[in-house]
């Protein structure tokens, strides 16, 4: 067929074409970057890129981090407990929520978040990032 078609002056073979974002703000081209856009990832990109910071910020961690793909990580961002702000920052709120009723006032201010935050990163449970200049934080990332 390929002789026949360049008898005939046809082109053969396949088109090569590349995707490239000429417009965007800093998180859509983030977003285009991290996805590896393609024909097969451009409607998941859309689709990331529609959703909101906080969601578009836990897709991009499970692209990165976790080495989803960008249809899974958008079938899956809604799992990410992200926080917005530092590992110190989330450790802290995340301490203070699960067990800081349960401490009087006097003895928090001996706790070492600090310490609390150190470990939950060692431990894999917390991981800081940054997305579209801002810093974000997973709090369940050993559930990845």
């Amino acid at each position: 067929l390929e002789e026949i078609a360049n008898e005939m002056g046809i082109a053969w073979g396949t088109e090569e074409f590349e995707f490239s974002i000429a417009e965007g703000n800093r998180a859509e081209t983030e977003l285009f970057e991290i996805c590896n856009v393609n024909a097969i990832h451009l409607d998941y990109f859309i689709d990331i890129s529609n959703l909101e910071p906080s969601e578009q910020a836990a897709a991009f961690w499970l692209i990165d981090n976790c080495n989803y793909s960008p249809r899974d990580a958008l079938h899956r961002y809604h799992e990410v407990d992200i926080y917005e702000g530092s590992a110190l920052e989330a450790a802290t709120t995340f301490f203070d929520n699960m067990y800081g009723h349960l401490l009087p006032e006097f003895v928090r201010g001996y706790i070492d978040y600090e310490s609390f935050s150190n470990d939950m990163e060692r431990g894999g449970d917390l991981c800081e990032f940054v997305f579209d200049g801002t810093t974000w934080s997973c709090v369940n990332a050993n559930s990845f």
